[in-house]
Order: C-alpha cells, then sequence, then structure tokens
C-alpha cells in the first residue's frame, strides 16, 4: 500500500469512529437529561404527599440497595458499546479498508524472502522471531483487555450496576483495577483495539481508535466526570487528582476513608 493509501485509510477510519461516537454522545447527553428530568419529577413528587400521609421511601431505598443486577441488562450494555467498538465498527473498518492484511504482512516475511535469493540464516531468523513478537504481542493485548472487561464487569454487578452510562453503579467503585487508573474498562477496549490493528493490519484502524480516545477523553471531561464529582463530592475529587484517567499509576490508590483507617 502506497502512503497517501494508507493516509486516506487512516483518514476513512477515524470518520467513521468520530461518527459513530459523536452519535454515542449524543445519545448519552439525551439519557443523561431525561434521567435528571426524571429525577426531579420523583423529587418534587416526595416533596408533595398527597393527602397529608408521609411518604416512606425507606421500603423503595432499601429495595434498590439489595437489588441484583439481572445479567441481561450487562449483556444489553456490552452489546451496546464494547462490542459495537470492539467487534462491530472495526469489522466495518476493515472491510472497506479492503479486508485484513494479518499483521502487517510479518506473517509472509520469510516466504516473501524466497522470491528473490536463496534467504540467509540472519533473515530467516529475523523473520521467525518478527513472527512470533506479533503474534504474542497481540495475544497478550488482547488477553489484557478482555480480563479488564471482564474485571469490571464484576465489579460493576456487584455495586448494582453496569458498564452504560445510562446505567452505572449504585455505590463509587474504587477497588481492583480503578485502584490503579479512573478507566479501567476502557483501557481494556484501548488494548483490544490495539491487538486488532496488530492482527488485522490496516491503518483505517489507527483512525479509528484515534477517534475512540478522542471523544471518550471528551466525554469523560465534559460529561462523566462532573457527573461523579457531583454524586460522590470530595471522595471522587481525592480520587481523580490521585489516580490518571488512561495511564496506570505504579502503587494501588489508597483513599481518604482507608488512610484513617489503617491510622
Amino acid at each position: 500500500m502506497s502512503k497517501m493509501g494508507a493516509i486516506r485509510e487512516t483518514a476513512v477510519g477515524a470518520a467513521i469512529g468520530f461518527a459513530f461516537y459523536g452519535t454515542v454522545v449524543v445519545v448519552l447527553r439525551a439519557k443523561k437529561n431525561k434521567r435528571e428530568k426524571e429525577q426531579r419529577r420523583h423529587d418534587g413528587m416526595k416533596d408533595t404527599p398527597d393527602d397529608g400521609d408521609v411518604v416512606d421511601d425507606t421500603v423503595s431505598d432499601n429495595k434498590i440497595a439489595t437489588a441484583v443486577v439481572p445479567w441481561k441488562r450487562h449483556a444489553k450494555a456490552f452489546a451496546s458499546l464494547p462490542l459495537q467498538a470492539t467487534v462491530a465498527m472495526p469489522s466495518l473498518v476493515t472491510y472497506l479498508g479492503g479486508g485484513p492484511k494479518f499483521f502487517f504482512g510479518v506473517l509472509n516475511m520469510s516466504s516473501n524472502s524466497t522470491t528473490s535469493t536463496t534467504p540467509t540464516e540472519a533473515s530467516s531468523v529475523a523473520a521467525a522471531l518478527a513472527q512470533i513478537g506479533a503474534v504474542a504481542l497481540s495475544a497478550t493485548l488482547f488477553a489484557t483487555g478482555s480480563y479488564l472487561l471482564y474485571r469490571t464487569n464484576r465489579l460493576f454487578h456487584e455495586a448494582r450496576g453496569t458498564l452504560a452510562p445510562w446505567d452505572p453503579p449504585r455505590e463509587f467503585v474504587v477497588t481492583g483495577p480503578y485502584r490503579y487508573v479512573r478507566n479501567p474498562m476502557l483501557s481494556g477496549v484501548n488494548l483490544i483495539l490495539a491487538s486488532e490493528i496488530i492482527v488485522l493490519g490496516r491503518p483505517g484502524l489507527v483512525g479509528f481508535t484515534a477517534a475512540f480516545l478522542t471523544f471518550n477523553t471528551y466525554y469523560f471531561v465534559t460529561v462523566e466526570e462532573p457527573e461523579l464529582s457531583r454524586r460522590y463530592g470530595q471522595d471522587y475529587e481525592a480520587y481523580r487528582k490521585a489516580v490518571p484517567r488512561w495511564i496506570p499509576r505504579m502503587k494501588p490508590y489508597v483513599g481518604p476513608k482507608e488512610s484513617r483507617k489503617e491510622q
């Protein structure tokens, strides 16, 4: 592929990513506004009980507190976002780019070298090492990303929520991988996309992944982080200042409450 062809395909992948995630952000904002409107209506109903009756919210609150999130909700959330980001959209980008070019042709290095002269022992060893390295790196990225998706989904389930922004956990999750990075679930998606870039060998996936990072960072800064700050106050602010958004910290985060307990 020529340099201009690669640039053109990267731009197409980025355009698909921006269109997809732009739509996601619009939908998420609409759901957020709807949720806030319903909450205001609910708060208004609690403030004005009928016929002087006393409204007891303890029963409904206890039901929410002890509710177990059905796996059907988890499946719907996973199919709506991570599955689209790691399977559906990359498949479309790869198809429009002309199909997969596995490992950017690294696996064909040794066979291609036979078309010119007899390959030397050094070139054969280099080709074999490149092949092993490409397969090992992509497998490691995919396995790590998949583990982060599974682990965060389990934590959200325990906190009575899902990974979908419109159905978030009911508790502030600061355990597991969240002690090292603020967005381990999406870090997992990034790692899976990186493995797909290596395996499928399409420049368009680079543009798509760049769009993914750009839009998610925008959403975090403008929507999610202010919302979490409003809901959890100083606990979240201390967490946000101590734990990076994308690059993991070396030591696990210890919150103010845990520090006081240790003392």
